[in-house]
């Protein structure tokens, strides 16, 4: 009940950061003008062969009718649960700034599930009662820029994408221009 205890303005300044996650759903509140969540910046992390997230993150995100609030990023060949040693090291590895190639994860391309996403592009605009996916305007929760930020998306590196990855080496993200990507093109895994 996060969302009753604090006011939005306040709730805009978090950021969420999961890795390996079990939760079949994760909610983001529309914000007051209903372009997008009361929280700005939400990122999971998922190694594939993760037990844990294959019930949890990984089946939820496959159904377009199910609410899963943020950016999905899938390590490919990822394994393993534990933080320290299964993700931050893989996946944010120290030195990675330092030495381009142990940061193997953040330099894969990126590519979307473009079946995915459509899908649930338009099963949110009509439980939203808002405008269908051919018609763009102001009321539509996504229109035409947010399809065609999913062909934008593909190809990029993970690094371009990932606000998480935008901390290391102690940098700060560029909260004015940070990479954008609706809840309903979510699924964003490091091509190889």
């Amino acid at each position: 009940m996060l969302f009753a205890d604090l006011p939005a303005k306040q709730m805009a300044k978090l950021e969420i950061y999961t890795f390996g996650s079990a939760a079949d759903h994760f909610n983001n509140p529309l914000n007051d003008t209903g372009t997008g969540g009361v929280i700005r910046h939400i990122e999971h992390y998922v190694n594939k062969n993760d037990p844990v997230p294959q019930w949890g993150v990984l089946r939820s995100i496959s159904n377009p009718k199910n609410k899963y609030a943020g950016r999905v990023f899938i390590c490919g060949d990822g394994h393993g649960h534990l933080f320290n040693q299964h993700y931050l090291s893989q996946m944010f590895p120290l030195g990675a700034e330092i030495s381009p190639s142990r940061a193997y994860f953040v330099n894969h391309t990126v590519s979307v599930d473009k079946r995915v996403s459509e899908a649930r592009h338009r099963f949110v605009c009509q439980e939203a009662n808002k405008l269908t996916p051919n018609e763009d305007g102001p009321s539509s929760p996504s229109g035409t820029a947010a399809r065609g930020a999913i062909g934008f998306l593909t190809g990029m590196l993970v690094r371009e994408v990932s606000r998480l990855s935008q901390y290391m080496a102690g940098r700060e993200p560029d909260a004015d221009h940070p990479p954008e990507m609706r809840d309903s093109e979510r699924l964003a895994t490091p091509s190889r």
